[in-house]
């Protein structure tokens, strides 16, 4: 007769685990049994592993202890029902109970000193829970391996999600890619309309070597379904380990929570191209950014529901934005000074609203910004004030009519 596995541990920290794990659980699956999450224990470590066809999350447990049990098992459970047992609960000891003989989970709590609670629900066994893959060397590749602080991936990678691609057509647009060399990485992102980039430098003269530290420069490509999940499983302080042989990339902090996904193997665009550089776009004007993002909230409902267009006309020291929809008679326009124009006469551009005012709210990492602007036909590009911010957001430009 199989012993039963008991363990202690804290509600709080155990829901936050849930949660996280759900972030790569499909409502359907091909195997059903990735519907669950799986824990499982040995080398003194309780795990929580979650995942789909293409991305697994597998994170130690903190704040348990284990009561009684065999050396080592798993079993696997359902995460939303435990979710919605446990959210109300609060910050609370839990004692959990698996009967591997009836199959089944028991969840005691207590509330106050007379007062407590119990709930089961049904658990199976993990034989048929696939494991994460690893990423190994393909033939005499190494994979490329480096380390980025959590706190600078971590805030990157939200800035970069407003530019990631929802496009079946073009999946690699869905991604953000670590273009790494020896001497740091550029983030990127883009959705073919809009395009965020910042840098990451290690610099040669580092004392631990060059960045890389194993394998070759190379595009790591980060796929959307990831993204929402850093966050939760990562904390902002310590290092994150990323590792890709270009079929797979696997995170890993410190404290051993790994993030481990699929890599699209479709090349990822030449996006150094499609920033105009300095020659072709040699005019600059700066703003204030938090002024401009209020302008164009303010006018942007009176502007036409399909387009979202609104015009930006920079005149010496005012920029104004106008909004229209003629179809519904309504209108709008405000000015807002400029810091400084550099444009030899007057210019007008059309942007789409929506995607202008999140690359401003993602590039906007000073008080003021500096827009990098041509003609109508070219797109606008937004810069922080400090130049040694490499951050560069992109909008392309929307056709004007008369």
């Amino acid at each position: 007769m199989e012993k039963p596995i008991k363990f202690s541990i804290e509600n709080k920290s155990f829901v936050r685990a849930l949660k996280t794990a759900t972030r790569v659980i499909n409502r359907k699956n091909a195997q059903p049994i990735l519907g669950n999450v799986k824990l499982s224990w040995g080398d003194g470590a309780l795990m929580m592993t979650s995942g789909n066809s293409e991305a697994f999350i597998a994170q130690p447990l903190q704040d348990f202890v284990v009561i009684e049990g065999p050396a080592s098992w798993s079993v696997c459970c359902s995460p939303d029902m435990l979710i919605r047992a446990l959210g109300e609960i609060g910050d609370r000891r839990l004692t959990v109970t698996i009967d591997q003989q009836q199959m089944l989970m028991h969840v005691d709590y207590t509330l106050t000193e007379a007062t407590g609670g119990h709930f089961s629900l049904p658990a199976e066994g993990a034989d048929e829970y696939p494991e994460p893959a690893q990423v190994l060397p393909i033939g005499d590749a190494q994979p490329t391996e480096f380390l980025l602080p959590a706190s600078w991936l971590l805030k990157e990678v939200v800035n970069a999600r407003a530019s990631v691609g929802n496009d079946d057509l073009r999946p690699v647009m869905n991604n953000v890619c670590l273009d790494a060399d020896q001497e740091g990485l550029n983030l990127v992102a883009t959705d073919g309309h809009t395009l965020y980039t910042t840098r990451y430098e290690w610099g040669m003269g580092n004392p631990d070597g060059p960045f890389i530290r194993t394998g070759e420069p190379r595009k790591v490509l980060l796929d959307k379904q990831i993204l929402g999940a850093l966050s939760d499983a990562f904390r902002q302080d310590g290092d994150i380990t990323i590792r890709s042989n270009g079929h797979l990339v696997a995170l890993t902090a410190q404290g051993g929570i790994m993030v481990t996904c699929v890599c699209c193997e479709t090349k990822y665009p030449n996006w150094r191209s499609v920033i105009p550089s300095k020659e072709v776009m040699p005019y600059e004007v700066t703003i204030e950014a938090r002024a401009l993002i209020a302008a164009l909230r303010r006018v942007s409902p009176f502007s036409d529901d399909s387009s979202n267009l609104v015009r930006l006309t920079f005149d010496g020291n005012r920029l104004t934005l106008v909004a229209d929809d003629v179809d519904f008679s309504r209108t709008a326009s405000e000015d807002v000074l400029l810091l400084s124009n550099s444009l030899p006469k007057p210019l007008t551009v059309g942007l789409k609203n929506s995607w202008f005012t999140a690359m401003l709210q993602v590039a906007a990492k000073t008080d003021n910004v500096i827009l990098r602007v041509a003609d109508p036909s070219r797109p606008v590009l937004i810069h922080p004030e400090d130049r040694n911010d490499a951050t560069t957001a992109l909008v392309m430009p929307m056709l004007l009519n008369g």
